[in-house]
């Protein structure tokens, strides 16, 4: 009997399309690559954080740790003989979670790994080879991940000045960048805010943010930080005004019970929660609920400044004044 013909491409067996043209020129790059077994507990390089969570489900859908489907660990040996992994942190984790589980003993010795170890020149060449291993041969590091290895320094210093921080949740040198103890934010989010706002305009915003709270607060939505910014970059306030500013912003906080998200959600749907360009609608709510909030026939300077901005939000959302 003639088998059936498999339906779909056979990925494995033949290549899809036309290499580009650049592969012609370029070679094999000349490095000293080893296999040796090493210590799954040797410390990852700025590695991003590894979930129990995660680690369990894989070991449970396996039904176990299974050398067939898991990836061989990367090292980087540096000129003085350390080594630190670039990747495989999972690969490692289970193993040592399967290591420990079979022992009571807590000083259960964990056998190595057959892993990969590359000899490198430096920390920096440790860096691009996870990016390249993680980022720009598969696309499926978060932003921030990407940054703790690669942000300029002039976007660390701005960080820091406008007093937030990005994170990427292990505690480890160097995985934090910017105001250690200011909340969390995106990067990238953060990065257009200073190219549309400025850094002034966004320090003010976050210390809006920040004052509202007794309690240290860990992160909120970065687009309530760019959308404030907004604010602070077509308002110039008097003191006076700036207070009465804080004051709205914090019965917002006590209003929504200290759900900076909420305030978020909230005020972008009063600005048309055009989600494209959410920062501008987050804004158009926050002016609209603040003018609200002005008695009718009193302040007339700040009525027109915040009128002011709101006609300039309107008009980058395409609305009528």
């Amino acid at each position: 009997m003639l088998k059936k013909e498999r339906k779909g491409k056979i990925m494995s067996n033949k290549l899809i399309g036309n290499l580009s043209k650049k592969v012609a020129e370029l070679k094999v790059i000349p490095r000293k690559v080893s296999h040796e077994w090493i210590d799954p507990r040797t410390p990852s390089w700025k590695n991003r954080a590894t979930s129990a969570v995660l680690i369990s489900k894989y070991l449970v859908n396996a039904g176990g740790f299974d050398p067939a489907l898991e990836t061989t660990p990367k090292y980087g040996r540096l000129p003085n003989g350390e080594i630190y992994r670039f990747d495989g942190d999972h690969t490692c984790w289970m193993w040592i979670s399967i290591h420990q589980n079979q022992s009571e003993n807590e000083n259960v010795e964990i056998p190595p790994l057959y892993s990969k170890v590359i000899d490198v020149s430096s920390e920096e060449e440790i860096s691009w080879l996870f990016q390249v291993t993680n980022h720009s041969g598969r696309k499926n590091l978060l932003p921030e991940e990407l940054a703790v290895h690669c942000l300029s320094h002039e976007d660390e210093q701005q960080l820091k000045e406008v007093g937030v921080r990005i994170d990427i949740g292990t505690g480890e040198a160097g995985t934090i960048l910017g105001d250690f103890g200011g909340p969390k934010t995106k990067i990238n989010n953060f990065k257009k805010a200073v190219e549309l706002f400025g850094v002034d305009a966004l320090k003010q915003a976050n210390e809006v943010v920040i004052s509202s709270t007794s309690q240290k607060l860990d992160e909120y939505p970065s687009e309530l930080l760019s959308g404030l910014a907004f604010v602070f970059k077509h308002v110039e306030f008097s003191q006076g005004e700036k207070e009465k500013f804080q004051k709205f912003f914090n019965r917002l906080v006590t209003f929504k019970e200290g759900n900076y998200r909420g305030i978020h959600q909230a005020m972008k749907r009063r600005g048309g929660s055009v989600n494209a360009k959410g920062t501008f609608s987050v804004a158009k709510g926050l002016l609209e609920e603040f003018i609200d909030t002005i008695p009718h026939g009193k302040l007339k300077t700040l009525k027109g400044k915040m009128n002011g901005a709101l006609g300039a939000a309107n008009q980058v959302l395409g609305l009528r004044e």
